[in-house]
């Protein structure tokens, strides 16, 4: 089965069988259970702001049973533009963030550990960067966590 787009936690699904069963024509039959993934993520999209100086702090939980998880890299990939005036020869450059990385002493219920992830990004995007963010682990089932994201300008002020 693959359940790679239903998300961590718990799920109910149900079939209902129609017969022409004179006693009883119609059976509902529920499955339920709950789904724990190697590696997963406290948020599904990051939407950060630059302060007036540039800087971007954000922070995000990664969940895992695994007791040492590493962060070895993290970078934020812009999606290509469709923007015929922008150059094929001139990509948006990955952003790597300096990064900070935390553990829960104690386990969860579901003996995951929770790991606190603070990014700093200094840069002040003149547009709105769409794309995608990676994080490079050292998780053996789970190499990569990817996360939609956007980086939007400074507000003026």
């Amino acid at each position: 089965v693959n359940i790679s787009k239903l998300n961590n936690g718990r799920f109910s699904k149900y079939i209902r069988i129609i017969s022409n069963a004179s006693n009883n024509n119609n059976l509902k039959l529920t499955l339920s259970g709950k789904i724990l993934t190697h590696l997963y993520s406290s948020k599904r999209f990051l939407r950060v702001l630059p302060d007036a100086n540039g800087n971007i702090k954000t922070s995000i939980d990664l969940n895992t049973e695994k007791s040492n998880l590493n962060i070895t890299s993290i970078y934020f990939k812009e999606k290509k533009s469709n923007n015929k005036n922008t150059p094929k020869w001139q990509p948006t450059p990955d952003l790597y963030p300096k990064f900070s990385i935390s553990k829960t002493d104690t386990t969860d219920t579901d003996g995951y550990y929770t790991y606190k992830i603070d990014l700093l990004m200094n840069i002040s995007p003149s547009k709105q960067l769409s794309g995608n963010f990676f994080f490079n682990t050292n998780h053996p089932k789970k190499k990569v966590v990817e996360i939609r994201g956007i980086i939007l300008p400074p507000t003026k002020e």
